[in-house]
């Protein structure tokens, strides 16, 4: 009983306080060397934490597959900070990030990646979860 219990106490986090990445959308194009806005949303949970910072990152990927990555590897990182949601008009928790794409980050699709740190309900667990969308970068529109 109590191993179904903590199996399930995981299961609980793992999902409670997990991130989108809504901005930019996925596919759409990106030009090299631009400065893009991120957003990172938390998804509503009825569960309790405390945000701490988050990582955001790029990589191509080579095989034109981004499966082929390990979903733990963000690539070149773009901003390491603080991350401090705040409710947007629609209701959502977010934040915005002005990021410039790497001038020199080769044509074809890339895994744009965040990482959140955060400290989960009353057991003050440490946790981390990463979100991942594609993006199609160009030297041109």
């Amino acid at each position: 009983m109590k191993a179904a219990f903590v199996a399930l106490a995981f299961a609980a986090s793992a999902l409670a306080q997990a991130v989108t990445i809504p901005l930019p959308p996925p596919g759409s194009i990106q030009m090299a060397g631009e400065t893009i806005p991120v957003v990172v949303q938390k998804i509503a949970s009825l569960t309790g934490s405390t945000d701490i910072s988050v990582a955001i990152g790029i990589q191509t990927c080579p095989t034109g597959d981004c499966d082929d990555i390990p979903k733990s590897n963000i690539g070149t990182i773009l901003f390491t900070g603080a991350y401090a949601p705040q409710l947007n008009a629609e209701g959502n928790d977010v934040e915005t990030y002005l990021l410039g794409i790497p001038s020199d980050l080769p044509n074809g699709l890339a895994l744009l990646s965040a990482a959140h740190f955060y400290i989960l309900g009353a057991s003050n667990m440490a946790e981390l979860d990463i979100a991942h969308t594609t993006i199609n970068i160009t030297d041109s529109h």
